[in-house]
């Protein structure tokens, strides 16, 4: 029997297993493909670091803590994960960036905002990257930066096997062993894991897991397009810089990666049966990013949504797929790297070399589901991280360990309740 299965071995299962080892207990992971298939590996891995200023009062959010939690990292195990420090800025490129930033100062977070009145003019941001001689208003930059997704996963795999972790991958779970309110096994399609406590950090297939305990969550499936281009040998730009169209970001070996902006997300919704049910939940979520949204049928998950609810009519086991490859939007990522060109004038000379989608869990209030399963006595839930994996990470898995071997967290989760939606009908 083990302490503790983690079903999912994404970002947020890896790390919760590392912390939970750390702490004694004995873990199993679970996790249907591979380790990071579906989300992490497609990631921006854009993060935050500890810095001066309103930050310094987070030091006991789970934001807070996931800063301080990638600034040691690499030496805490002793792993090159590629950690960039250049930053985390914003780029005011014309009046319409200013104005959405300014009409959005109430509403973000205090991570999040910015001093229109502060920007560092464009001829300063030149003098240091002579790069970005497009045209621009200003840069306000926090600290931050990214890390290299594919070498964080690794690091972490090692660190829970070195801890005494054991993994079972290609095992999906689909469903529970139940004694009361307490959960007493995870069943797969291979075998049964018996454990004491439960982590479900299955990202966007959370909710049908959740569904088979009596505890509803409301939750989208959106893929993320994103572009590379081939390596460039030059330092374009520091750290991780989002503008109004696009976001980018050059890792250790040159590649320039581009995605949606905070003006224009573009999320791809795939949508199912879950989300009419959960319409008037998702209506002002959807109405506030209407421009950046756009809406499609998957057809593979729809089959398989129908399949699944007929198999609930037989009492059977509730699937999810394996190996999914949510489908690139080249146009998309080719417009982003066109923007990004008008910031970064030497981009025009280089073409995208890859396109990929990512699939992210997008909760109603973009934050995520953290803590107990109200409907389950030993289980918790991590998941619905809304795009924000990377940087509420370490601050996550901490929270979620803490909970589990200490009874509670000293962070803050009153944000992150499983049951805020409780009220749907």
């Amino acid at each position: 029997m083990a302490d503790v299965v983690i079903i999912g071995g994404g970002l947020t299962g890896l790390g919760t297993a590392v912390e939970l080892a750390d702490r004694g207990a004995e873990v199993v992971v679970l996790e249907k493909d591979g380790l990071g298939f579906e989300q992490t590996v497609r990631s921006n891995a854009a993060l935050r670091l500890p810095g001066p200023g309103p930050l310094a009062i987070e030091s006991e959010s789970v934001t807070g803590a996931s800063m301080v939690g990638w600034d040691q990292f690499e030496d805490r195990f002793g792993e090159d994960i590629e950690l960039d420090r250049g930053g985390w800025s914003t780029l005011v490129v014309d009046d319409d960036d200013r104005a959405w930033l300014a009409a959005q100062s109430t509403t973000l977070g205090v991570s999040e905002q910015i001093d229109l009145t502060a920007l560092t003019p464009p001829d300063e941001v030149r003098a240091r990257w002579p790069a970005l001689a497009g045209e621009f208003l200003g840069m306000h930059t926090k600290p931050g930066g990214h890390v290299n997704r594919m070498r964080v996963v690794a690091a972490l795999h090692r660190a829970a096997l070195a801890r005494g972790a054991r993994f079972s991958v290609g095992t999906m779970a689909v469903g529970f062993d139940l004694s009361r309110r307490k959960i007493t096994a995870v069943r797969t399609l291979q075998e049964r894991f018996s454990c004491q406590q439960v982590v479900i950090a299955g990202g966007v297939w959370t909710p049908r897991l959740l569904d088979a305990l009596g505890t509803r969550v409301p939750m989208q499936r959106v893929r993320v397009p994103s572009g590379e281009t081939a390596p460039i040998g030059d330092r374009l730009f520091p750290g991780f810089i989002r503008a109004g169209k696009f976001t980018m970001r050059q890792s250790a070996d040159g590649v320039v990666r581009f995605g949606g902006g905070y003006r224009a997300p573009e999320y791809v919704h795939d949508l199912s049966l879950d989300d009419v049910r959960d319409l008037r939940t998702w209506a002002p979520a959807l109405l506030h990013h209407v421009r950046g949204a756009t809406f499609r049928v998957d057809w593979a998950i729809a089959r398989n949504d129908l399949r699944r609810r007929r198999r609930r009519l037989r009492n059977g086991p509730d699937f999810v797929p394996t190996g999914w490859e949510p489908r690139p939007w080249r146009r998309y990522s080719e417009s982003k790297l066109a923007s990004a060109a008008r910031v970064v004038p030497s981009l025009a000379n280089h073409r995208l070399q890859r396109t990929s989608s990512g699939v992210v869990d997008i909760t109603p209030d973009f934050e995520p589901y953290v803590g107990r399963v109200p409907t389950a006595d030993n289980a918790w839930v991590a998941a619905g991280m809304s795009g924000h994996g990377f940087i509420l990470g370490p601050g996550t898995w901490r929270a979620v360990a803490e909970g589990i071997v200490d009874g509670r967290s000293a962070l803050d989760l009153r944000p992150y309740r499983v049951d805020r939606f409780a009220q749907l009908p």
